[in-house]
């Protein structure tokens, strides 16, 4: 049986659970930079990173992108970076293993 102060209890228990709670969910997005809003945003699953180096084609003939410290990475969707192979760029996009998902790509220098 809920008695008058066992309801109390529990209302008083439930309100503090949404003053502990509130300041996560009522945070202002607009205090967010444009890259913290990028990052943050639920929408593109992963975070925006930017890497520099090389395209080049692989043995197999994939297009890769050879950072300046010697790594390898597969580069998707091909078509969007085609045109800059043998050349030095500045590559956005989400990473996955060893593949970049390319948001975007331009060339340095």
């Amino acid at each position: 049986m809920v008695t008058r102060k066992n309801l109390s209890a529990y209302l008083l228990l439930i309100f503090g659970v949404v003053l502990v709670c509130a300041p996560v969910v009522w945070t202002n997005p607009a205090s967010f930079s444009p890259a913290q809003m990028q990052q943050a945003d639920p929408s593109n699953g992963q975070n925006q990173q930017t890497w520099t180096g090389t395209i080049k084609k692989d043995d197999s003939g994939k297009i890769v992108l050879v950072t300046e410290e010697g790594k390898t990475f597969k580069l998707t969707p091909e078509e969007q970076v085609a045109s800059m192979v043998d050349k030095a760029v500045k590559v956005t996009g989400t990473l996955k293993g060893d593949v970049i998902t390319v948001t975007s790509v331009e060339p340095m220098g």
